[in-house]
Parts: C-alpha cells; sequence; structure tokens
C-alpha cells in the first residue's frame, strides 16, 4: 500500500503555488503541444489549431465549472447563484469540461476545416497526454478517495486506519495507458500510409479508442468512489454523474466508429 501523503501546495519565496493547480496547468501545456505537433506532422492548418486550442481550453474550464455546478451540487448552487463564479473553492468536472472542449472545437473548427475527424485526432492525443499530467495533480492532493480495500495501489488514511482506492490515480494510469496505445496505433497508422493506404481513410480512429476505452473503463472505476464521506459523489439510481455519462460517451464512440468503418 502507499503511506499516506498530501502534498497541497509549495512556497517559492512569498509566492504559493498550488500543486493541483500547478500540474493541470502542466497538463494543458502538453496537451496544447502534443495537438499542435500532430497537427503540423499531418499537415494540417496547425497555426490556426494552435489559436482555436486556446478557445477550447477557455471553453473546456467553463465547461467543467459548470458541469461540476450542474451534474453535482446543483441543490446547492441553485440557492448560492453567486458562487458558481467562485472557482478557487474548487469544483470542477472532467466530463463538464470534456463537452465544453468538444462543442466549442466542433464550432470553431467546423468554420474552416473540412477534415473535422483528422483534428479530433490531434485532439485525441493532446487530451490523453495533458490527462495523464492533470490527473497526478488530484493524486498529490487525494481529492477523488475511494471505498476502503487492501489493494496494492491503496493509499492509507491519515489516521492509518485502513487504506482507500485513489480514483485520481487510477485515472492516471487509464489515461496514460490510453496515450501510449494512441501512440502506437497512430504509429502504425503512418505505417499504413506510407505503404499506399491514404491515412485520411483512418480519420478520427484516435478520438473513438479514446472515447470508447475511457468511457467503458471509467464507467467500473467509479463503483470505487467512497460513499461514506462528506464529498462523496452522488448518485443516482445507484451510479454516479460521470457514469451516466460515460455511457454516453461509449455510444457516441460506437456510433462514430462505426461510421468511419463503414467509410473506409
Amino acid at each position: 500500500m502507499i503511506p499516506y501523503f498530501q502534498f497541497t501546495h509549495f512556497m517559492i519565496g512569498p509566492v504559493r503555488i498550488q500543486v493541483w493547480g500547478l500540474f493541470v496547468a502542466l497538463g494543458v501545456v502538453l496537451a496544447v503541444w502534443l495537438a499542435t505537433r500532430e497537427a503540423k506532422k499531418r499537415g494540417l492548418d496547425w497555426k490556426k489549431f494552435s489559436d482555436v486550442a486556446f478557445w477550447i481550453i477557455v471553453w473546456s474550464f467553463i465547461g467543467a465549472r459548470l458541469g461540476h455546478v450542474v451534474f453535482y451540487e446543483w441543490a446547492y448552487y441553485s440557492q448560492h447563484l453567486v458562487d458558481i463564479v467562485k472557482v478557487w473553492h474548487g469544483g470542477f468536472s472532467s466530463y463538464g469540461g470534456f463537452i465544453g472542449g468538444t462543442v466549442s472545437g466542433f464550432i470553431l473548427l467546423k468554420k474552416y476545416a473540412s477534415n473535422l475527424l483528422s483534428y479530433a485526432d490531434c485532439v485525441a492525443l493532446g487530451l490523453s497526454g495533458g490527462w495523464t499530467i492533470g490527473r497526478i495533480g488530484c493524486f498529490f492532493i487525494h481529492d477523488h478517495p475511494g471505498t476502503f480495500t487492501d489493494f496494492a495501489l491503496a493509499v492509507q488514511n491519515a489516521d492509518g486506519e485502513g487504506a482507500r482506492h485513489d480514483l485520481g490515480l487510477y485515472d492516471g494510469i487509464l489515461t496514460g495507458v490510453i496515450f501510449v496505445i494512441l501512440l502506437a496505433v497512430n504509429k502504425r497508422v503512418i505505417a499504413r500510409s506510407d505503404a499506399g493506404a491514404t491515412r485520411q481513410s483512418y480519420a478520427g480512429i484516435l478520438m473513438v479508442i479514446l472515447m470508447v476505452g475511457y468511457g467503458f473503463v471509467r464507467f467500473f472505476l467509479d463503483f470505487l468512489r467512497a460513499t461514506d464521506l462528506p464529498q462523496s459523489d452522488i448518485r443516482i439510481y445507484s451510479l454516479t454523474p460521470a457514469q451516466y455519462l460515460s455511457i454516453g460517451l461509449v455510444v457516441w464512440g460506437m456510433w462514430l466508429g462505426r461510421r468511419i468503418l463503414r467509410k473506409h
């Protein structure tokens, strides 16, 4: 088991650095770099894409905040609307961020790009790599506690009584594995393209793998979330909001994958 620790902040002179925010920022930088580099390799308009990426990030954070408000704590925020903008108190939904980024990216890219699926693959590579870094920040502050367990990767409680699953750690491992898979698949697609197959025929396949793979595993991981803590996720008919969204993500990914395979 992992001994208890909590790394929430550190000081650089008089400046207090929040660890979670730092890793999220590093994840965003890595995601933009990976996605832009892939767009350049594919011969896409990577300069325009990097400009669009800024607004995708902005709307991802807005979506993450609104997702938390609507999906998890609407009973509170409906009575305290002013508190919605108090983001420094915490409260972001990863799926809310995904929805905000997806909708904004679709609207912005559709204005000038006919090959949206190629851009989507660039986003998939960037998102999976950046998400992995961001989740390390979640693990350091343990803001996604799970149920009691004796699993080897469980984190001991602060009082030393028992250990819990850490969903921040598990989610980071999941997205890290998906990132490696996407790199391998992308390399294979490039090899087949060089052999004569058109790369455009495979456009969108990386995003499909990310959507189906992440949604499927995330659905089952959420069964490990704690139910006995004040900050425990709400349950709607025994499922968390993220589990319902995971189902939607898998269905959407399978629909998209079917369209790509039929076209190919």
